[in-house]
């Protein structure tokens, strides 16, 4: 139709409160446009009206939420309408923050248990993992070596990879490759990187899974590096403030002890 949902997302802001907070971007619509959502088995029926720049925005608070984990791996569908355009999609409500060096789920100390994992199939040919059922074996046997969490490295995976860990309750961190020695000086290198974070950010910013926006992996440090990689994370913050950001480091080794393996690089700070 000529006006139609062009983006969505609805983020818990406290496991305490309950408060869900969203927003839907209607594309050929100015103010006044009545916008609808329905989380059926939450018994929220609620409108909005669109303002001057075509966006509706929610704000409420749930009575009898049960959040997302890796445990119990809830999701509700949430149908979203305005005029002849409608969606329903699947979506946990979790929180996750940092407190001193623990990570928080909804409140409670998580520790992270993971593997990295690149986007191949090892059975039947290989080749890349582009539909669910490929993503579901790979996050099985993640599953199976004990792992709560898995790092989708080096790139944005398929749209399934992060679907599927919503259904089955594994954690993701995902990663856009601006990786080892790019030209951190290139006004159109560093477009191209925010586009891409933009891109990735856009599509999974309602998938409970992902807990961690990665900017970089194992990039050398240097002056224009970090700053490079600050505009990133700045663009990362903008975009979603409600998740983790972070980079794969370099590690170096202790000389008096090559078994002990530091990470000091000051893009952590």
């Amino acid at each position: 139709p000529a006006k139609f949902i062009a983006d969505h997302r609805l983020w818990l802001e406290s496991e305490e409160s309950k408060m869900i907070s969203g927003s839907v971007d209607i594309a050929g619509a100015g103010a006044g446009e009545t916008v609808e959502l329905n989380i059926g088995e939450l018994h929220e029926h609620l409108t909005a009206m669109t303002d001057g720049r075509g966006r509706a925005t929610f704000h409420f608070a749930t009575t009898n939420l049960q959040p997302w984990t890796p445990e119990h791996p809830k999701l509700y569908d949430v149908a979203l309408s305005c005029g002849a355009d409608n969606i329903i999609e699947p979506v946990g409500f979790r929180t996750v923050r940092t407190q001193g060096k623990e990570i928080f789920l909804n409140g409670q100390p998580v520790f992270l248990r993971g593997i990295c994992i690149h986007e191949e199939f090892p059975l039947n040919g290989g080749g890349r993992v582009n539909e669910a059922d490929k993503a579901q074996q790979l996050l099985l046997w993640a599953k199976e070596l004990g792992c709560n969490f898995v790092r989708l490295a080096h790139y944005p995976h398929n749209e399934h990879m992060a679907r599927v860990a919503d259904e089955m309750g594994i954690l993701c961190w995902e990663e856009v490759p601006v990786y080892w020695t790019i030209h951190w000086t290139n006004s159109e290198t560093l477009a191209n990187a925010r586009q891409q974070l933009a891109g990735l950010i856009a599509r999974d910013q309602n998938r409970a899974s992902v807990v961690v926006w990665s900017v970089a992996n194992e990039t050398p440090i240097s002056e224009a590096r970090t700053t490079f990689l600050k505009s990133l994370v700045d663009e990362a913050r903008a975009l979603d403030g409600t998740r983790l950001i972070s980079a794969a480091m370099e590690v170096r080794s202790d000389p008096a002890d090559p078994l002990h393996k530091m990470v000091d690089d000051p893009f952590g700070e």
